[in-house]
């Protein structure tokens, strides 16, 4: 019985080994939106800390951490990350296995639609 015991405390600890979290940083120099494609006279950054095993992520941001919603894309290496706001606005980031990633964000802002995306890319640290 205590080796079974052991053998269940040892397969757990090696899961938790693996449960880090890794880092996209993520840097966004130009962005579009209904007026054209513009450049930020500073690239836009963020983090997002992705746990591969429980499939969850947060946004890293100058505000604090959000929870982001985790999509794995079938056969490939690229992600997305979905934010609902508190007033209901979508944001998303999606990096694909090049590591070029989008961040578009769809408000409603006084009734009316305001989206932006902005283009860059997101390394994996």
């Amino acid at each position: 019985m205590q080796q079974r015991i052991v053998l269940v405390l040892v397969l757990l600890s090696a899961r938790l080994c693996y449960a880090h979290p890794v880092l996209y940083d993520c840097r966004y120099p130009s962005y579009s939106n209904a007026a054209g494609i513009h450049q930020y006279a500073q690239a836009w950054r963020v983090k997002i800390s992705y746990n591969t095993v429980s499939n969850s992520a947060r946004l890293i941001g100058e505000g604090g951490t959000v929870k982001l919603k985790t999509v794995k894309h079938r056969d490939t290496a690229a992600l997305s990350f979905i934010e609902i706001t508190p007033a209901g606005n979508v944001m998303t980031i999606s990096i694909d296995a090049s590591s070029h990633s989008v961040y578009s964000r769809n408000s409603i802002i006084g009734g009316k639609l305001v989206a932006t995306q902005s283009y860059g890319t997101c390394i994996k640290q």
